[in-house]
């Protein structure tokens, strides 16, 4: 197990040196299930929740890029911009959460998005706009963002 911080590193020989050989997965695993909270501080914000696994089948837009937006009972929680293809943002990205995506380094908006998107239950939309245009592109998402105050979305408001 390596750890960069010190402090952590400390805190863990010092009281959990009877699992040093364990791998790091296996010993949150245990933590968490002793209810021992010390896990999280190895976890992102956003990394103990609960998710879900979803992808997008339609291959007519897969591989096209552009802006996306998931919205609830007529509301729009979140808008987002995929500069690559939308397989890669939603269906590698925020459909499937890998156990590194939620350690502190890990991908921290992809744990946060699916979490709420889990939350939502049934009537979520998702919405494709299909764009070429990068700076198009960018700017659409932030005036749609300031338009619609969307609350899924915390970097940019």
């Amino acid at each position: 197990m390596r750890i960069s911080n010190a402090s952590v590193t400390n805190e863990i020989l010092r009281i959990y040196q009877g699992y040093k050989n364990y791998s790091l997965g296996d010993f949150l695993h245990h933590l968490k299930g002793n209810n021992d909270q010390f896990y999280k501080k190895f976890l992102n914000p956003y990394g103990d929740e609960k998710y879900c696994k979803f992808e997008i089948i339609d291959e007519t837009v897969l591989y096209q890029k552009g802006l996306y937006s998931y919205i609830s009972q007529g509301e729009v929680k979140y808008i987002g911009r995929c500069r690559d293809s939308f397989y890669s943002r939603i269906n590698t990205g925020y459909g499937y959460i890998s156990p590194k995506n939620c350690y502190i380094d890990g991908q921290a908006t992809n744990c946060h998005i699916n979490s709420k998107i889990n939350s939502a239950g049934e009537g979520l939309e998702l919405w494709i706009a299909s764009l070429e245009n990068e700076i198009e592109i960018i700017e659409r998402e932030r005036i749609l963002i300031k338009k619609y105050q969307t609350k899924w979305n915390i970097a940019l408001k």
